[in-house]
């Protein structure tokens, strides 16, 4: 059942109960039983809730070897996303870069990969392993019609601006330096547009999102992405990343880049989750914050 597992030792006793006792520990952890015979067949959990994200992960799942290959991986994993997508907007599972296996039983389920990421080791080493990802159902993330993206024109200036102040209010005296959209006037923003581009993203006919982008000889770069409050979590902001992927695409441009505050640490984690990586960071220009710079090939 181990050989294709990054700790391969597991099914030593001693080792495996120090992997049990964490799963415990977790409070996140779950018996697998089959329903017809009452036997113990496998198990699976929870990890890493995140509340304000809306995301948790699922890891360690493994079924006895007799039940690889049927059914049973796909309907545990659909009872979790249903549980889970009563509380959360994404699950997101970290598989071992080389457990081909694992990575097509989350093809299988519908999960994309996402991006990359490092686990450190117990003894020190660092094992690199994908990202997947399942976004919940858009009915259960509270809307049932489907999010749409259209360029924005100069006429749009001020929608944009609108929005890009309800995104950025709540920075507010949060901020040093403050952020420069708060500054920012409907004029400003017709000229950014003019020397670049804008999204906006509408939920029932209404603009809810939008995002500004500037034309770089070598990459798209984006900035001002932003939803209003009242729509958040509902996957709009990932459509309008999405539209803008598309836009470097079309412009012949290998990559996105984009800067994040570091003392926004929840907007890292959501365009890492997107497929983000950051590449380097700077001192902001006007203060005592950093920028981290990401970027993500198209």
């Amino acid at each position: 059942m181990w050989k294709d597992h990054f700790q391969p030792d597991r099914s030593k006793r001693e080792v495996f109960q120090k992997f049990f006792d964490g799963a415990i520990e977790s409070k996140g952890a779950l018996v697998v039983i089959e329903r017809s015979s009452g036997r113990v067949i496998g198990a699976s959990g929870y990890r890493k809730y995140d509340g304000a994200d809306r995301e948790v992960e699922i890891g360690f799942t493994f079924l006895a070897r007799e039940y690889w290959g049927g059914a049973y991986n796909g309907e545990l994993k659909k009872l979790m996303l249903d549980y889970a997508f009563q509380f959360v907007d994404r699950v997101v599972f970290i598989v071992s870069e080389t457990n081909i296996r694992s990575q097509k039983a989350l093809y299988r389920i519908g999960a994309r990969c996402v991006g990359k990421k490092e686990l450190l080791e117990p003894d020190g080493s660092i094992l690199p392993c994908l990202m997947f990802g399942i976004d919940a159902p858009r009915v259960r993330r509270g809307t049932s019609t489907p999010i749409r993206i259209r360029p924005a024109g100069a006429d749009d200036a001020s929608v944009v601006w609108r929005i890009m102040r309800a995104t950025f209010a709540e920075y507010q005296d949060r901020l040093t330096p403050p952020s420069g959209a708060l500054t920012e006037t409907v004029e400003d923003v017709r000229k950014v547009m003019a020397s670049g581009g804008a999204l906006l993203a509408y939920v029932d006919d209404v603009a809810v999102g939008a995002a500004r982008y500037q034309i770089r000889s070598d990459h798209l770069y984006a900035e001002r992405v932003g939803v209003v409050p009242d729509h958040r979590r509902r996957g709009v902001s990932a459509a309008l990343m999405t539209a803008l992927e598309d836009v470097a695409r079309k412009a012949g441009l290998p990559e996105i880049r984009l800067g994040v505050r570091a003392s926004l640490p929840s907007n890292l984690r959501h365009y890492e989750n997107l497929g983000y990586r950051a590449f380097e960071s700077s001192p902001h220009p006007r203060g005592p914050d950093w920028v981290i710079w990401l970027r993500k090939q198209v």
